[in-house]
Formats: C-alpha cells, sequence, structure tokens
C-alpha cells in the first residue's frame, strides 16, 4: 500500500473544485487501504517527505514547493486541476488567486507544468492547450461520491406542475448565458411554458437575464455536501449553456451531477460537450434551437423522465469507488 500525501487548494469553506480533485480521491485510496494524509497546500513546505511515495497537488502547486520535495524525497508529484487559468475572462482577473496575482501566477504556472511526474485534468482539450513543452499529461475525470449521490425511492421529489430549470453558475459563466442564446430563449419560454427559472451562484452571471427581464429566483451557493440534496428536491431540468472561448476548457462535471441526480439537462453542444453523453439534450446556440429543446422537456414528462434515467445510468460509470484504480495508476501506488 502506498504513502500518499493529498494537498489541496481550496479552504475548508469553499471545498469546490478541491472535492472533485482531492477530496473524493483521496477518501477512496484510504477507503483501499493506502495510507492518505490531505492538508491544504499551504502547509505542504512544512510536510515531511521522507516516506512519502505520491504527491496528490492541486492548482497552487509552485515551483519553490516542487523543490522542496525533489529535496526530501522521491515521491512522484502529480499535479491536478480543472481550469485553463491563462484563459479567464478579463473582467475576471481580480479574483486570479492562484499565485497571488495573475503575471506572476501564469509564470510560475507554466514552470511547474514543467516540473512534475504527470499533470492531469478533466479535460482532453484543456490537456492540449497546455501540454507543449510540458511534462505529461493524462485525462482524468471528476468522480463523484457514491455515498452523497445514489437516490433512495424515500428521497425522491414528486413531480410539480410548474417545471424548474436551473443549476449552479459562478461569475465564469456570464459568457455561457450571454453568448449561447439562452437568455433570450429563456425569455420567450417564461412567457409561454408553466416553467419556473432557479439558479445559484455569483450576481453578475445573472445580468444577462436581468436585462432581458427574464424573472428568475436567485439561492446562494450551498455547500458541496448539500448539493446533491439541493439537485434532487429543487430542479426538474439541469441547464448547461457553453459559449466562448473559457468554456471550451470545461469538464463534463455539470452533466455528470445532473444524471447522479436523475435529472435531464439541456446543454449546448460546445467544448466539452460533445453530444455524446447520455441523459439529455444538445443545442446549436440559437434562441430557437434553445427554446425548441426547452419546451419539448418540459412539457413531455415521460422524455424528461426517461432521458434522467439514462443518465443516471451513464453516471455511475463516474462513480469514485468504481475508479479507485485510476488514481493508484496515476500515483503509481
Amino acid at each position: 500500500m502506498g504513502r500518499i500525501v493529498v494537498a489541496h487548494a481550496d479552504d475548508d469553506g469553499e471545498f469546490a473544485t478541491s472535492r472533485w480533485r482531492c477530496l473524493i480521491p483521496a477518501r477512496a485510496l484510504a477507503q483501499a487501504g493506502h495510507q492518505v494524509k490531505r492538508i491544504h497546500i499551504d502547509k505542504l513546505p512544512f510536510t515531511p517527505m521522507a516516506s512519502v511515495d505520491a504527491v496528490l497537488a492541486e492548482r497552487i502547486l509552485t515551483p519553490d514547493m516542487v523543490r522542496y520535495i525533489r529535496g526530501r524525497s522521491d515521491a512522484r508529484i502529480v499535479f491536478t486541476f480543472d481550469d485553463a487559468y491563462t484563459k479567464l475572462p478579463g473582467y475576471a482577473t481580480s479574483v486570479l488567486y492562484y499565485w497571488r496575482g495573475p503575471h506572476k501566477g501564469v509564470k510560475k504556472f507554466r514552470e511547474v507544468l514543467k516540473m512534475t511526474d504527470l499533470n492531469i485534468t478533466p479535460s482532453t482539450i484543456l490537456n492540449d492547450l497546455y501540454r507543449k513543452g510540458a511534462a505529461p499529461f493524462e485525462y482524468v475525470p471528476n468522480f463523484l461520491s457514491p455515498l452523497r449521490w445514489e437516490t433512495k425511492k424515500s428521497e425522491e421529489v414528486p413531480e410539480r406542475e410548474t417545471v424548474v430549470l436551473g443549476g449552479g453558475f459562478s461569475v465564469f459563466h456570464q459568457e455561457s448565458f450571454r453568448d449561447s442564446g439562452l437568455a433570450d430563449a429563456l425569455r420567450k419560454a417564461t412567457r409561454e411554458l408553466d416553467i419556473k427559472i432557479v439558479l445559484h451562484g455569483d450576481e453578475p452571471v445573472f445580468q444577462s437575464l436581468k436585462a432581458r427581464h427574464v424573472p428568475f429566483s436567485r439561492r446562494e451557493f450551498v455547500s458541496w455536501y448539500d448539493w446533491p440534496d439541493t439537485m434532487r428536491q429543487e430542479f426538474d431540468i439541469m441547464l448547461a449553456p457553453s459559449a466562448g472561448g473559457y468554456d471550451l476548457y470545461r469538464s463534463t462535471l455539470r452533466l455528470d451531477e445532473a444524471g447522479a441526480a436523475r435529472k435531464p439537462f439541456i446543454a449546448s453542444r460546445h467544448g466539452p460537450y460533445t453530444g455524446d453523453r447520455l441523459g439529455g439534450v444538445y443545442v446549436d446556440n440559437t434562441k430557437s434551437d434553445w427554446y425548441n429543446a426547452i419546451e419539448h422537456v418540459v412539457e413531455d414528462r415521460d422524455f424528461r423522465r426517461q432521458l434522467g434515467e439514462w443518465g443516471y445510468e451513464a453516471s455511475k460509470e463516474r462513480f469514485m469507488d468504481l475508479n479507485v484504480d485510476v488514481y493508484e495508476r496515476v500515483l503509481d501506488v
């Protein structure tokens, strides 16, 4: 059994990407019998390394941290991340917290990519973006924890007359709504169909809906632990708009979570949403295509239910307990 240090980047109160890239794999590896020490990455330079076989470090690994590990251990270093940090929209530079400043951060990020033993992301497109001149890259999807996503019959929510569409969105989804045609389609859909829009997330992402006078209910982000229950209880259809350059490099997590919650999705045929994932309907980024898909899925309950079941069967392949060997292989433990 291997001795592994997992260094996550999110703070305990956040735990978004760290959940998928670190916490879930760490728990599965520990359950498989490996010795796993989970720490915040800021503590990595103070962590003994002499007996460590592998380090899985997330997002804000720095060259100095890599040199610290190399000077004290022969541990295999695997760097994990899930965003195109050099492609962040201009308005988002203020949150480029990856190395406390955008320019210094990008330089260190590219340097780290050359120093590791392996870099892993949940997007082949993202891998191709950073592969040149770097250490090897490998695609490793964002796995789900089956304990949070498996649904008991007693937890199933009765069907509603008014169909609820929505999802959770960050500040980086402004283009997703504005440039996909979804905002215009929702304006028409809320006038002509018996639907309600519920969105969790950051205020800026909703500006395109407000500008088009689309009625919606806004919710604050819930914790990662509560999100599966929230999806099951609040939503009937999950929206997955994708548009512009930054969205090209996302993962399929939004579709995987929809399937795990037995909720159908409607997704842009763009970037990671290639159309080969069961459980939803794919659209071209036009107002008419979005509206037609929304109308079809909203009004055909049987179709909606069937999509949810297909999505659940597809998402089970993403359950972490079935994929521990993936991390054992990339970490070489």
